[in-house]
């Protein structure tokens, strides 16, 4: 989400983390342990909360401002697709001219294998199958989700932008759970017109 942001804005948007920690050597152990690097603010006596008077629900607890810190959209962008679609669309919106398309940051993929067959597993086994993933267009490419068809498969991909010409590696792991053949699509949401589809098939017994 922020290097995507800072694709399209030069880096003009500050993110401001603000934490009210019940515990703040755990906090400083979650920094550690996923490598955050960013300016945060910990707010002991909840002041923040205080001004605001938000509600208790978390996915409330992010929001995006304009200059004059007024509210342009309420929601965590990094747990619902359809508040980070809306959270793209208010920026990309904000930084077009008027003589540029809202498409502007539009490019397009090319995916290989476009599916891959994984043969025989057995129930609670895992296998896993790259994919590599071409930019093929001329502005950078962003993953900016991924979805499947059922919990068999989680994904690995890099967060960094693609630049135009370059080439990223998916990793997907497969654990089925049941007996049967598995015919899964995992679909790559990018800044692309389509998401990007990959096909993982087999059979568990």
């Amino acid at each position: 989400m922020i290097k995507y942001t800072n694709s399209i804005s030069d880096g003009e948007i500050p993110f401001l983390f603000f934490f009210f920690p019940k515990d703040y050597k755990e906090l400083c152990q979650f920094f550690k342990r996923d490598l955050f690097d960013l300016p945060v603010c910990i707010d002991f006596d909840g002041e923040l909360n205080k001004l605001n008077d938000f509600p208790p629900f978390p996915q409330f607890h992010t929001l995006l401002l304009d200059k004059d810190n007024k509210v342009l959209v309420i929601g965590n962008p990094v747990h619902s697709t359809e508040i980070r679609s809306l959270y793209f669309k208010r920026l990309s919106e904000t930084y077009d001219t008027a003589n540029e398309k809202e498409d502007k940051l539009i490019t397009t993929s090319e995916v290989s294998p476009i599916k891959a067959d994984l043969g025989t597993l057995k129930v609670g086994d895992s296998k896993k199958q790259l994919f590599e993933v071409k930019n093929t267009g001329d502005k950078p490419l962003v993953i900016i989700a991924t979805s499947s068809t059922c919990g068999c498969a989680s994904v690995e991909y890099p967060k960094q932008p693609i630049p135009p010409g370059g080439i990223a590696t998916v990793e997907v792991t497969m654990n089925p759970k049941d007996v049967g053949f598995f015919n899964e699509i995992i679909q790559l949401k990018c800044n692309t017109e389509y998401p990007a589809k990959l096909r993982i098939r087999g059979r568990a017994e």
